[in-house]
């Protein structure tokens, strides 16, 4: 939409029939850096290009313009190496079960498949609780941990994907966490490593993570660095 250019109101019903016609094809892209939200549109119909003219009037396409050639679908083959009930594992249901089970019983359903598919024993898994940067809300997410000193290391490889996590933005916003590991809530901070001292750990994690290069590799292939997440627990009081 060109500056002076008459707004162009668009019907409720058009807007419903937009969402619903792209379907999966509107996800989110990751935050922007003044808070907002982008989406990204994997392809339109000529008859929705209002709907992209909305997107560039909101100047939500600037840096969502390098994930709209990335097919989540591909990413998460990558990921699961074509497995299909891994990938099924990965769908909201499946998510949701793991969390219930690593929160009760401790343990990680996803972490297993994973480790069972790529020939690796299983990993400990916490669920990890942030501040949602934007909501305020508490994120929960399941993530096999890596003990290196007193702490633990969590790696935000999102499938080896092109963005970072949620929750690692979530981090990078407020520190302030809560670990459910081993059925026990203990409170903890978290930061993202970098510098010399990612430099020190990713040999170490590595170590630990037997594709944890390979994530790597594939990440810097998108132009970014798999975070390596430090929680240290809070002393009991």
């Amino acid at each position: 939409m060109a500056p002076g250019e008459p707004l162009q109101l668009v019907p409720l019903d058009r807007i419903r029939q937009f969402v619903i016609d792209l379907g999966g094809k509107i996800r989110q892209a990751g935050p922007h850096e003044h808070g907002g939200h982008f989406l990204a549109l994997h392809g339109h119909e000529p008859d929705h290009s209002w709907g992209l003219r909305l997107l560039v009037s909101c100047g939500m396409t600037d840096r969502a313009q390098a994930a709209v050639d990335v097919d989540f679908r591909e990413v998460v083959r990558w990921s699961t190496g074509g497995n299909k009930w891994l990938v099924a594992l990965r769908s909201r249901p499946g998510k949701s079960v793991d969390r219930f089970l690593v929160r009760w019983v401790g343990w990680s359903l996803i972490t297993w498949g994973y480790a069972r598919a790529g020939g690796h024993p299983y990993q400990p898994t916490l669920l990890l609780q942030t501040i949602g940067a934007r909501s305020g809300l508490i994120r929960t997410s399941v993530l096999p941990y890596y003990p290196v000193g007193d702490d633990l290391v969590v790696c935000g490889s999102n499938g080896g994907g092109p963005r970072d996590p949620m929750w690692a933005h979530n981090v990078r916003s407020d520190g302030h966490c809560w670990l459910r590991i081993k059925r026990r809530l203990v409170p903890a901070d978290a930061h993202v490593a970098s510098g010399a001292e990612r430099d020190r750990l990713f040999p170490v994690v590595s170590g630990l993570h037997p594709g944890l290069q390979r994530y790597q590799d594939q990440a810097r292939s998108y132009g970014r660095d798999v975070p390596l997440v430090v929680l240290t627990r809070r002393p009991a009081r």
